[in-house]
Formats: C-alpha cells, sequence, structure tokens
C-alpha cells in the first residue's frame, strides 16, 4: 500500500514539472473549472493554492518567469491574506526589472507578515538601489532597517545577516558591521565562522587585508567552529608576511588539528623562520609521527637540532633519509654541521668531501674555497694532519690558512717543525701583520704574555705605521680568542691626528673585546668624529652602552641608526634587541633577537643564543633561558665561560626545558 501511493506521489509531480514550462497550470485550469464550489470549499482552497505554489518555484528554478508569476497571482486570488507567496512574487519581480511590482508586493507582504524576511531582504535592495541613485541617506537607513528587522524576526537566517554585513561594510561603517558578524556568530543556530568569513571576503576583496586581520584576531569564535577562520588568518598572515602573527594562528590551529601534518610541518617551518628552533621541535617531531616516512620533516627536524647545536640529535634523522636526499648539497652541508656538533669529525670531513665533488662550476667559485678549509679543520680534529693539509693545498694564503696549516704541521711533526715552517714565511722584517700574529700566538702558548710582548714591541718600533699595524696584529689575535694580549699590543702604538678611521676602529674593537670600554668609547666616538660613513661605528659603540648599562636611550638611537642603512644586518638586530633588553623592554627584544639567531653564521650566533636565555630568564620562562645557554655553549665560540656561569647560577633553579608543545 505504501508503494502504490509512493508511486502515485512522484507521478503528479512529474506531471507537474512537466506542465510548467508550457501551457496553462494544471492547478489553474481546475480551479477555474470548479468556479465558486472551490472558492467556498477552504480545504480544496489551500489544496490548490500550495499546488500552484509548488508549480510557481518549479517554475522559477527552470527559468519560466511567466509561468510563475502567473501562479503567484493565482495563489493570491484564492488567498489574498497569504504572505510568503507575495514575498516569493516580490522577488521574482525584483530579479525581472519589474521594481513597482517587487515594492508593491513587498510591502503587502511586510504588512500582513512582519516576520517576513524574504520580503524584508527585497524592500532592503530596493532602498539600496534607490540611495545608490540618490544618494539620499535615508534610503541607506531604510535598507539597512529592513535587513535588522529580518535578523530580529528570524534569528537563525543566515542569509539576512550575511546581507547585514555586507551592506554595513560596503559603505565603510566597518566598526558596525564587525559588532553586527559578533552578534550573528553569536547566535544559536548560526554557524559562528559564516558572519565573520562573509566580512573578511568583502574586506579583502576590497584591498582592506590590514583590517580582515584585525577583525579575525579580535574574533570571539572558539573551538572548532574558529578553524575557518584561523586558516583564513594564517593565510592573511602569510600573505602580509607577518610571520609573528602566522606562528600565533598556526599554534591556535594546531592546538585543535594535533593530527594534521600539513600543519604540524607548516608551524615547525615558521618557528623556524621566526628564528625559533627550540620551538619548532616539538610540531616537527608530530609531523614526523604522523608520517615517518616523510624526508622533508626529517630534514626540518634536523636543521632545528644543528640551530641548537644538538648535531647529535640531527645526525640519525639525515642518516635514515634515502639517498636521494642525503646527497643534495643543503642536506650535505646540514650533515657535516651535525656531525661537527656530535664530534665525528671524520664523518663531517667526508660528507664535505662529498658536498664539494656535488659543487657546479659558480658553486666552486664561490664555495669551494670555505668548505675545503672546513674540511682541513675536521681532518686536524679528527687526528689526520695530512688529510687536513692535502685539503688546504691551493687555498690562497691567508693568516687562517696559514694557521690552520701550522697547527696540522705540528700535530704530525711537532712544533718545532710549525716554528721552522713559520720563520721561513716570515721574511720581512716587521712581517706582515697576519703572520706577525700567528709568531706572537706560538709565543704566548710557549712563553707567556711577556715574551709575546717583547717580541710585539720590536716589530712596532720598526714598522712604518707603528699604530695600523699594531692595530691589525690585535684584530688577528682577537679573532683567535686573544683579547687581552691584543689590547696591550693595540695600545702600545696610539695613532696621531689624521690617522686612517680603519685603524682607531679596529683598536675600538680590540679594546672593546678586552673589556677596556672606556678606552674603546675614546675610540668609536673619535672614528665617529673622522666620519668615514660607516654606520657599523654606530652599532658598535650602541652595543657598547648598552653593555655598560648606561644612555642606554643614545644606545638604541645608535643602533636604530646603523639598522636604518643595513636592515637585515644580524649583528645589528642583536645589538638592539639587547640595548632593549637592557632598557628593560623585554617583549621589544625578543622578535629581533629571534630574527637576528635566524640570520646570523658562525660564531655570532652562540652570543645571540646567551641573548635569547637572558630575556627568557627575564621573562620568568627559566628551563627556556636555559636551553637556549646550553644551545649557546654547544655552538662555541667565546662565550662558553661566561655562559657556563649563568648556568651554573641557575642549576638548581629549575630542570632542563622540554620542547614545549605549543606556545
Amino acid at each position: 500500500m505504501r508503494t502504490t501511493m509512493r508511486a502515485h506521489s512522484l507521478a503528479g509531480l512529474l506531471a507537474v514539472l512537466i506542465a510548467v514550462p508550457c501551457g496553462p497550470s494544471v492547478a489553474g485550469a481546475a480551479t477555474r473549472s470548479t468556479g465558486t464550489s472551490a472558492a467556498e470549499d477552504p480545504a480544496q482552497r489551500a489544496a490548490l493554492a500550495y499546488t500552484l505554489f509548488l508549480e510557481a518555484r518549479a517554475a522559477m528554478s527552470l527559468g519560466n518567469t511567466d509561468g510563475a508569476r502567473d501562479r503567484l497571482e493565482q495563489i493570491l486570488e484564492l488567498d489574498p491574506e497569504a504572505a510568503t507567496p507575495r514575498a516569493l512574487l516580490a522577488r521574482l519581480c525584483l530579479e525581472t526589472g519589474d521594481l513597482d511590482c517587487a515594492e508593491k508586493a513587498a510591502r503587502d507582504a511586510v504588512a500582513r507578515d512582519p516576520a517576513e524576511v524574504d520580503a524584508r531582504r527585497v524592500l532592503a535592495q530596493l532602498a539600496l538601489r534607490a540611495w545608490r541613485a540618490e544618494r539620499d541617506d535615508a534610503r541607506l537607513v531604510e535598507a539597512l532597517g529592513h535587513l535588522a528587522a529580518a535578523t530580529e524576526a528570524r534569528p537563525q537566517d543566515t542569509g539576512s545577516w550575511i546581507s547585514r554585513i555586507r551592506l554595513l561594510a560596503s559603505v565603510g561603517r566597518l566598526d558596525e558591521a564587525e559588532q553586527v558578524a559578533a552578534r550573528a556568530a553569536a547566535t544559536p543556530g548560526i554557524d559562528p565562522a559564516t558572519p565573520y568569513i562573509a566580512l573578511v571576503r568583502l574586506l579583502v576583496a576590497s584591498g582592506r587585508r590590514d583590517r580582515a586581520i584585525d577583525i579575525l584576531a579580535r574574533s570571539e569564535v572558539r573551538g572548532p567552529a574558529a578553524v575557518p577562520l584561523l586558516e583564513m588568518l594564517a593565510d592573511l598572515y602569510n600573505a602580509r608576511g607577518d610571520l609573528a602573527g602566522q606562528e600565533r594562528t598556526l599554534t591556535r590551529l594546531w592546538d585543535l588539528r594535533r593530527g594534521d601534518f600539513a600543519l604540524a610541518r607548516q608551524l615547525g617551518r615558521t618557528r623556524l623562520e621566526l628564528g625559533d628552533p627550540f620551538g619548532a621541535i616539538a610540531p616537527l617531531r608530530a609531523a614526523l609521527e604522523l608520517r615517518s616516512s616523510d624526508p622533508d620533516a626529517a630534514v626540518d627536524l634536523a636543521r632545528a637540532f644543528v640551530a641548537l647545536g644538538r648535531g647529535a640529535d640531527a645526525e640519525p634523522l639525515i642518516a635514515a633519509l634515502p639517498l636521494a636526499y642525503q646527497r643534495r648539497p643543503p642536506v650535505l652541508h646540514l650533515w657535516a654541521r651535525a656531525a661537527e656538533q656530535a664530534g665525528r669529525h671524520q664523518a663531517a670531513a667526508e660528507r664535505l668531501g662529498t658536498l664539494i665533488a656535488l659543487l657546479d662550476d659558480d658553486q666552486r667559485r664561490d664555495l669551494e674555497g670555505a668548505l675545503r678549509f672546513r674540511q682541513a679543520e675536521a681532518f686536524l680534529a679528527a687526528g689526520r694532519p695530512d688529510d687536513a693539509l692535502a685539503s688546504l693545498e691551493g687555498l690562497e694564503d691567508g693568516p687562517p690558512v696559514e694557521r690552520l696549516r701550522l697547527r696540522a704541521i705540528a700535530s704530525r711533526d711537532g712544533e718545532a717543525a710549525a716554528a721552522a715552517a713559520l720563520e721561513a714565511r716570515i721574511g720581512a722584517d716587521p712581517p706582515q701583520p697576519g703572520l706577525a700574529a700567528l709568531a706572537i700566538e706560538r709565543a704566548l702558548a710557549a712563553s707567556g704574555l711577556e715574551p709575546a710582548r717583547r717580541l710585539a714591541a720590536g716589530w712596532i718600533g720598526r714598522a712604518a705605521d707603528p699604530a695600523g699595524w699594531a692595530s691589525e696584529v690585535a684584530a688577528w689575535l682577537v679573532a683567535w680568542g686573544h683579547p687581552e694580549p691584543a689590547a696591550e699590543i693595540a695600545a702600545a702604538a696610539t695613532p696621531g691626528p689624521g690617522a686612517p678611521v680603519d685603524v682607531i676602529r679596529r683598536r675600538a674593537s680590540v679594546f672593546h673585546a678586552a673589556g677596556r670600554l672606556d678606552e674603546a668609547e675614546r675610540e668609536y666616538r673619535r672614528a665617529l668624529a673622522a666620519g668615514d660613513g660607516d654606520v657599523g661605528i654606530y652599532n658598535d659603540l650602541g652595543y657598547l652602552l648598552a653593555e655598560r648599562g648606561e644612555d642606554l636611550d643614545e644606545a638604541i638611537a645608535m643602533i636604530k641608526r646603523a639598522l636604518a642603512e643595513r636592515p637585515e644586518e644580524a649583528a645589528f638586530l642583536d645589538s638592539l634587541g639587547f640595548a632593549l633588553f637592557r632598557a628593560g623592554r623585554v617583549s621589544e627584544a625578543l622578535p629581533l633577537l629571534r630574527e637576528a639567531a635566524r640570520r646570523a653564521q658562525g660564531d655570532g650566533v652562540a652570543e645571540i643564543r646567551e641573548h635569547l636565555g637572558d630575556v627568557y630568564l627575564a621573562l620568568g620562562d627559566l628551563p627556556r633561558a636555559r636551553a637556549e645557554w646550553q644551545a649557546a655553549i654547544a655552538l662555541g665560540g667565546r662565550v662558553r665561560e661566561r655562559v657556563a656561569a649563568k648556568l651554573q647560577a641557575h642549576a638548581d633553579d629549575a630542570p632542563d626545558a622540554a620542547e614545549p608543545e605549543s606556545r
């Protein structure tokens, strides 16, 4: 029985749909043929009206506007008080351009049912058209009033809210649009993301991306409903190049979608770009747990470990990669650094050798010398001086190469052989500053400060430019970790009036490294007065003032002047971050130091990590401070002793930091 009834129902519906686009209405013909009897039977009249309404909707969907209008008018003959057919007629008239019909039908519908939302929307559109044509603000107020009434009458109607939000935004009333979006989002039955999405899309399309970001960032939508908004916000921050904003948003997303591999990797990579390898470790580990075979995620995690001096953790990740990945030059270079940090110097030398063999001609011209120097260092650390000397063969002679060659000779043949090799190289009297620095360094190691000072004094007395020669020797000694003897040598010859700025600045840097800050400040200011235009002097003096904790406003101003000329200079970013930290402006210091760590190379990274540890300590995050200090020690350089003292001072205060789940 049920099957038979369903079959008859489907047959009837098909008959209605087939009749719509051509010929008169089946129901309408029945109405006209039954005459008074139909009008006198309320049940039959209601049934006929309902059938006509279905026919009208079907006709509209098929584009038969004349048929649809005919059926709606027939419904109104049957039921003059019906509001919904009048609203549908108003919409049909609006779409066909019959504005008088649209307004009359809509107003009649609202008069019969003030909660008729579709009629309210038609009236709002008509008022908006009039406002655009006449610029009569009263018509705009009327349009907004109709949409407000629609949302009040049927709060769950998403379309009315969106129409209201779009109209407010389109006329520049963005604060009101945001308030309406917030009200809509808080309405039960409304997807809380939808109103904000509509508003933000309109703003982005009109070029107001920053306002869209502000609105999304202020949104109070929380939980899973916030996911589409956070995705939009992350994309907008990315388009603006705002890594910090993107990181904050991705962190919130990750809290909601821990099982999303792409999101975990994106968050980790973003933190790496922000100079926060410590924070990158947790999401990158999660990404690898979700997709253990993904080589790119493994490389990203290895990069994070190496940035923190944790080569021993990075090596197994790279060793497990497919061979094709391992032989990529960036991965080989990363692998070599990891092996160096792990103390596996032979492996580091082998990775560097493979990398050198893979260089193309342009890369070989630019990189081979530096890579072979590092390979020689690794071979020497591995106890293979012959291989170290072979790696140095053919490299352009200079103090660093000569120094490493002498160390290799001393390791293979003894100190006497190294001394003889250096004597053979010295030649002139006084020797070139780099060779003199090598001889003085060896004298320091063999006999101590006084013999080294006498050796230097004799050469200074015979130099054509004593102050210039002494400052160059001292600069090399500072680079090799002997700041105090270097300062003694630099102080032994004072430059006279009109001395070259580079001589004065070298002296300032040497005194600075040795902690003789008053002398360093005097020389820096003398260099500034000479006016050679090098903004690096402003940075160096500003950093010195920050170290002393004096004249911090002047220090910050000087460093900012340097950064204005070279905004991507890692040393300048570090200096400003450190100066702000010393001035108590810790939250401003943190992003600068992270950016400096991301850009820095060599020994400078360790000092930046030390500064980051200081900042985290000031922020009350002792575990993170200890982690940064441990990274500074692992990365090496001249900060080890100083940083070890900080770790010791806080040894009992807190456990070591674990990688954060999210921040």
